[in-house]
């Protein structure tokens, strides 16, 4: 009772702090600038606004057939309460924060009552979860990643039960809905549902898988249904690009030999690379030192011998929906390894940590035969103390990031807002914006219509193929213009590289592209497009050889 006690004590202290610092790391001034947390929003406005799912920011406004509705469905309930933006920001923030703190709790209970791992194991795992600096980072953001953690350890915990001797319809109806939510949340939730199918096909539960299955079905027929009914036409690559993976892969992945680059790629950067990094809250920068290169091969190590050995002696569905999601990943050609990592994060933990207390328990063993009274409790406190060590690690790491990147992201947004400020005075509502990213902030905060201006396909290809050549940017912008039937060019520094060639292109264009605007610090510029100037290019692919 007293170990229950402290337990929960303890998952309530580390809950508190987890609540207070994503607390102090909600700004509204980092919302926008990855993209992504843009077009949740703009769905969670169409959904708000009785206007259907649609992607208000884009030209035409096309249905979203790629992300599923769940997340913004949920985003539009807050957006209803307060219509306003930017001030609704805080409230949609805080149902981030709100969420991620469920799925803490969701996992020690996952962890404790179905896995049956120590409390004290679990606590740690829930508390170096909650504190990682990426963790709070989407606390912060509008991502769907941190719903899908809750919804998808609820459908673990769930058909994890119900595969076991719990025959109960309701449980099985209970998994069913965790699957297909888990699948209207992310697209990668298919891999638990192929996971679950497969554990209970291996299991022969053919009863059990068959009325999983049809829950689910039930809730992922419709959203396939509208996929399929909406879907917009691809001969538009600038629009099929928000609105369908399909497309994106294709796009992406234009030869066999380019997709075995993605999975060798995907090998390195996602598994040995990232998942130790991200375990760890390493910050990029630092790990081209040696000893913290050291470090990220221990934990690589140490959590790929804590998975197989769990994989090979318990055989539960937690693993194989690992190696489902892990194995989607790999041919999947996007980048954004941190963030597809998270949803596992806790499990991460959880295969680093039994596994190091295991390689302390032989050295105990052998000091216990000369003096077992003295090293009794030897790993227990070696646990503690390293728990305390990577604990205050990834909180000096969380602090530093809080109080140095949350007033940078205020100052650029303070010198943002003249260029939205131009925009909404100077140009008209039916006007269109070229921008290379950020195109749904543009549109939220000047009201006008705006697209991508180059295609992240090309990007994409040139991360996972670097000997494919320069980027042919020039070619491709003309294209953009011409399929997106823009006004204006909006170029930032903040783009990187591809800002020169995109400037240099409008330069040698001045017949095309007429500057009208330049912030006062030179990092923003706006030209007017002059249509009447523009070849048509023909329907090659984006990205492509010139």
């Amino acid at each position: 009772m007293k170990r229950v006690r402290g337990s929960t004590a303890g998952l309530l202290a580390v809950l508190a702090l987890a609540a207070w610092l994503y607390g102090w790391a909600q700004d509204p001034a980092r919302f926008g600038f990855y993209h992504d947390d843009g077009v949740y929003a703009v769905m969670a406005k169409s959904l708000a606004e009785g206007r259907g799912y649609r992607i208000l920011s884009l030209p035409g406004e096309p249905a979203q057939t790629k992300y599923p509705p769940f997340y913004p469905l949920l985003l539009s309930l807050v957006w209803r309460a307060g219509p306003e933006f930017p001030a609704n920001l805080p409230p949609l923030l805080a149902l981030s924060a709100v969420l991620v703190l469920a799925a803490l709790l969701l996992v020690y209970g996952f962890l404790v009552c179905e896995l049956g791992s120590g409390r004290g194991l679990a606590l740690l795992a829930v508390a170096l979860s909650a504190v990682n600096v990426r963790v709070l980072m989407m606390s912060g953001s509008l991502y769907s990643e941190a719903l899908y953690t809750l919804v998808s350890v609820a459908a673990l915990w769930a058909c994890s039960r119900y595969a076991g001797a719990d025959h109960r319809t309701g449980l099985g109806i209970l998994a069913g809905l965790g699957l297909g939510l888990s699948f209207l949340t992310r697209s990668i939730g298919l891999s638990l549902v192929l996971a679950a199918a497969a554990y209970l096909g291996w299991a022969r539960a053919w009863k059990k898988l068959s009325l999983v299955l049809a829950v689910a079905a039930l809730l992922v027929l419709p959203w396939l249904f509208w996929r399929w009914y909406a879907g917009v036409d691809a001969a538009n690559p600038l629009v099929a690009s928000y609105t369908s993976y399909a497309v994106n892969f294709l796009d992406t992945i234009d030869s066999p030999g380019l997709l075995l680059n993605v999975v060798r790629k995907n090998l390195f950067h996602l598994l040995v690379l990232f998942a130790p990094v991200v375990t760890l809250s390493v910050d990029y920068a630092q790990t081209g030192r040696p000893l913290v290169l050291g470090l990220l091969v221990a934990t690589f190590a140490l959590m790929t011998l804590g998975f197989l050995r769990a994989l090979v002696t318990q055989r539960r569905l937690l693993e194989w929906y690992v190696l489902f999601y892990v194995g989607t990943l790999l041919v999947t050609p996007y980048t954004s390894y941190d963030r597809f990592l998270l949803p596992l994060l806790p499990f991460l933990w959880l295969y680093l940590l039994d596994q190091a207390l295991r390689l302390m328990r032989v050295p105990a063993r052998r000091a216990a035969g000369v003096a077992p009274g003295g090293w009794r409790w030897a790993p227990a406190a070696a646990a503690v103390a390293l728990g305390g060590v990577v604990l205050y690690w990834h909180f000096s790491t969380v602090s530093h990031l809080i109080a140095r990147e949350n007033p940078a992201y205020r100052e650029v947004q303070r010198r943002r807002s003249p260029v939205f400020h131009w925009l909404r005075a100077n140009t008209g509502h039916d006007d269109v914006l070229l921008c290379y990213d950020f195109d749904p902030l543009y549109y939220l905060y000047s009201g006008r219509k705006a697209v991508a201006a180059l295609p992240i396909a090309a990007a994409y290809q040139r991360f996972f193929d670097p000997g494919r050549g320069p980027w042919p940017v020039a070619t491709d912008l003309m294209r953009a213009v011409g399929w997106s039937a823009a006004s204006y060019l909006v170029l930032n520094r903040s783009y990187g590289p591809e800002f020169y060639p995109l400037q240099e292109a409008a330069r040698q264009a001045p017949e095309t592209f007429v500057p009208v605007f330049r912030s006062d610090d030179s990092e923003v510029w706006v030209y007017r497009i002059r249509r009447e100037h523009i070849k048509i290019h023909g329907r090659r692919r984006l990205g492509g050889t010139p």
